[in-house]
């Protein structure tokens, strides 16, 4: 069994898998990350059959190369324009992982990876934070908001299953996770866990979808 950790649930997913990483660089983390291999876009390439990943900032793809890591490159899924040419390359997954609450247009970068990559047979995974975590309490208590600089919303199962719809997509799967991996938390944050999120999960402080295309494959907007 899987726990509900993010990393262990996205490369469960992706083992033996086509996969397409969007946001694969992790900027501004990814020298420290790629440094003692806890990379995601690494940990996907050790199980992933096939793994391309793209990311906008062509100085941290750039970086990541003296790692080895040579299978990234430019891609802005807003604009649509890429430095590789996927015309005869296909996926079994899209990954976006902690990407589409950065985004100023999240409906259209979703219909341009929705029109240009996905299949029928094809799954987003998206991962996103959780305005209902347990450490969000405090914005509440205090007043006094908490939230990354870059951030332009506060997602919610309800508001992020809206836009899907909007944009043709329908929800395969979905769970409140943890981040990372379970073996990676000490003894106690693993009892906590068990104890009190498992039993709370919407206190967890990720969202995690699996998503196909609709029926129609098209926009309902």
């Amino acid at each position: 069994m899987v726990e509900l950790f993010k990393h262990d649930l996205i490369l469960s997913f992706a083992k033996d898998k086509r996969v397409l990483h969007i946001g694969a660089c992790d900027y501004p983390y990814h020298l420290v990350r790629a440094e003692q291999g806890e990379l995601l876009h690494q940990k996907l390439d050790q199980v992933a059959a096939e793994l391309i990943g793209i990311d906008n900032n062509r100085q941290a793809i750039n970086d990541l190369r003296r790692f080895g890591i040579d299978n990234i490159y430019f891609g802005d899924i807003e604009k649509d324009i890429y430095d590789i040419d996927f015309e005869n390359l296909n996926f079994d997954i899209i990954l976006l992982p902690d990407v589409i609450e950065h985004l100023t247009n999240p409906g259209l970068a979703l219909l341009n990876i929705k029109r240009r990559f996905m299949e029928d047979n094809t799954k987003l995974i998206i991962t996103t934070p959780n305005v209902f975590k347990w450490h969000n309490l405090r914005t509440i208590i205090t007043g006094n908001e908490v939230v990354h600089p870059d951030h332009v919303f506060w997602p919610s199962y309800k508001t992020m299953k809206t836009l899907f719809e909007r944009v043709g997509l329908k929800i395969e799967f979905f769970s409140y996770v943890m981040y990372g991996e379970y073996s990676k938390i000490t003894k106690k944050g693993q009892l906590f866990y068990k104890l009190f999120y498992k039993n709370i999960p919407h206190f967890m402080p990720t969202l995690f979808f699996v998503l196909t295309l609709q029926d129609n494959k098209e926009s309902v907007t």
